[in-house]
């Protein structure tokens, strides 16, 4: 299966630390058979170049929110399936290798979901461990009660088309939304059973500053809209 990455990155080169992660990011990128950088803010052109040879970078006019930014680099892929990450994250290689070889699509899933490794930098020692999600099938109770789906889970681009994709609103939380809209249309989950993913949490990240804005009783409630059918 040939799947397209796209990479979203805000002022990458703000910190040592996060052009780091952000190098990471792109190298870790390297056996997709497409890769979309979409970057808002300076950046290192060489760097790109070197650690990403193939990749094509793609610059929004307007300042984009994640779930935009998402968007906004998925429409430039030219294959059917598409993973979405973010700059201080990171794939794993290998078991990426092995997913495009293997049979998961079989069955015409609309997304493919995983485990995926869990990295809290603000720990000390960094907090680190995997997500191991339910395998599938699974209910639509189980997915309204939490959001056990990693922001880069590999989509169909049917389900981007059928859904709309990534959105924002200030009651939804951006993929947890697609997730339930998937699977309200009915689209099949299918389960990749290796680490596909590293991914950091932080207390300042943009879902944490939602759930300071509108609490977290309004983006629940409004999951359980969505999966009762409510656009």
């Amino acid at each position: 299966m040939k799947i397209t990455c796209c990479i979203c990155a805000h002022n990458p080169m703000r910190s040592k630390e996060r052009a780091a992660w952000f190098m990471q990011a792109l190298l870790s990128s390297r056996p997709f058979d497409q890769v979309i950088v979409c970057i808002q803010g300076d950046y290192d052109k060489k760097m790109v170049k070197m650690m990403a040879p193939e990749a094509r970078v793609v610059v929004p006019k307007k300042h984009l929110c994640a779930e935009e930014a998402f968007l906004f680099a998925s429409q430039h892929a030219t294959n059917d399936w598409i993973t979405v990450g973010c700059d201080d994250d990171y794939y794993a290689p290998d078991n990426v290798r092995v997913l495009q070889q293997s049979n998961v699509q079989e069955g015409n899933p609309g997304v493919i979901y995983f485990p995926y490794y869990v990295i809290k930098p603000e720990e000390k020692p960094v907090g680190f461990g995997v997500h191991w999600p339910p395998p599938a099938p699974f209910t639509m109770e189980q997915l309204v009660q939490y959001n056990f789906i990693s922001t880069a889970a590999v989509v169909h681009k049917d389900v981007l088309k059928k859904t709309g994709g990534w959105r924002y609103r200030d009651d939804e939380a951006g993929d947890w939304s697609l997730w339930i809209r998937a699977k309200r249309e009915g689209f099949p989950f299918a389960y990749f059973p290796l680490p596909l993913y590293y991914q950091r949490f932080f207390s300042t990240s943009g879902f944490q500053q939602q759930v300071a804005r509108v609490g977290i009783d309004v983006i629940t409630n409004r999951v359980k809209d969505l999966a009762n059918g409510t656009k």
